[in-house]
C-alpha cells in the first residue's frame, strides 16, 4: 500500500504535478484542480505520463484506506475521488480532448470516462463524431473505460470509422463494456 501511495506522489511529482505549494491543493474539485493537473502533466516523458496515469488508475473507484487528507497523496486521492461526481470537471477534461499534448489527451479520456455523469458520456459520443481521427479515437476509448452498455450502438457504428486507429479503440471499447 505504502509503495503505490508513494507511487502516485512520485509519478504526479516527475510529471510535475505536484509542487511544493500543492498545486491539488484542498480545493472543491472542479475546474481549477483539473486544469493545475494537466498543465502539471503537459510536456511530461512517456514514461513519467505512463506512471502518473497507472497511480491514477489505481485509485479510480479504490477501496483503499484514505491516506492523511492534509498529504500530497491524499490530495491527489481524495481529488481523483471527488472526480467521478463533480460536474464541473467535465468541461475542462472535454476540452483537453484535443489538448496537443498527448499526456494530457490520455488523462482527460481516461479520467472523463470515468465520471458517472451524462455530461461526460454526452461529450465522449461528441468525441466520437469529431472531424479530427485522434479526438473520435479517444472518445471511442472514454466510452470503454465508461464500462456504458447504452454507448455500444455508437461504438459499432465506429467500427466502420475510415481511421483505422478509431476502429481499433471502438473494438477495444466494445469488448471492455461487455
Amino acid at each position: 500500500m505504502m509503495v503505490t501511495l508513494s507511487r502516485v506522489v512520485v509519478a504526479l511529482s516527475l510529471a510535475g504535478g505536484l509542487g511544493t505549494a500543492g498545486p491539488l491543493a484542498a480545493q472543491a474539485a472542479g475546474q481549477e484542480p483539473v486544469r493545475r493537473l494537466l498543465d502539471g502533466l503537459r510536456g511530461a516523458s512517456p514514461v513519467q505520463c505512463e506512471l502518473a496515469l497507472r497511480s491514477l488508475d489505481f485509485w479510480s473507484g479504490w477501496n483503499h484506506p484514505i491516506p492523511d487528507r492534509d498529504s500530497e497523496a491524499g490530495l491527489v486521492v481524495a481529488w481523483v475521488d471527488r472526480t467521478h461526481k463533480d460536474p464541473a470537471v467535465v468541461a475542462p477534461l472535454a476540452a483537453a480532448l484535443k489538448d496537443p499534448d498527448g499526456c494530457v489527451r490520455r488523462l482527460a479520456v481516461r479520467l472523463l470516462g470515468r465520471v458517472r455523469l451524462p455530461a461526460a458520456r454526452a461529450r465522449l459520443l461528441e468525441a466520437l463524431r469529431d472531424t479530427e481521427p485522434e479526438t473520435r479515437r479517444l472518445g471511442a476509448i472514454g466510452l470503454g473505460f465508461s464500462n456504458d452498455r447504452t454507448a455500444v450502438p455508437q461504438l459499432v457504428r465506429a467500427l466502420q470509422d475510415r481511421d483505422p486507429r478509431v476502429r481499433a479503440a471502438a473494438a477495444w471499447a466494445i469488448g471492455a463494456v461487455h
